[in-house]
């Protein structure tokens, strides 16, 4: 994934790199759409969204690019 509209954090960076291909290029379209539109907020100011079946989980850093914080299977982000 080259220059990005998001950036990863340290934390996620092994589940994003752990993400299939097709995966990978959904977050990237994921992030250069409307995030605000697409994702909801959580109660701590950091926004949730839905990519390819994954929750992403995300906040946006000092000059608004959206942070990636953690990658989950839907499933098990329904469980928690």
């Amino acid at each position: 994934m080259s220059a990005r509209a998001f950036t990863i954090a340290e934390p996620a960076k092994l589940q994003v790199e752990s993400l299939p291909a097709k995966e990978k290029r959904a977050l990237v379209a994921f992030f250069k759409g409307d995030v605000t539109s697409t994702s909801k907020p959580t109660e701590n100011g950091m926004r949730v969204g839905n990519v390819a079946g994954r929750r992403v989980l995300f906040r946006k850093d000092l000059k608004g690019k959206p942070v990636v914080l953690s990658v989950v299977d839907a499933s098990y982000a329904s469980r928690t």
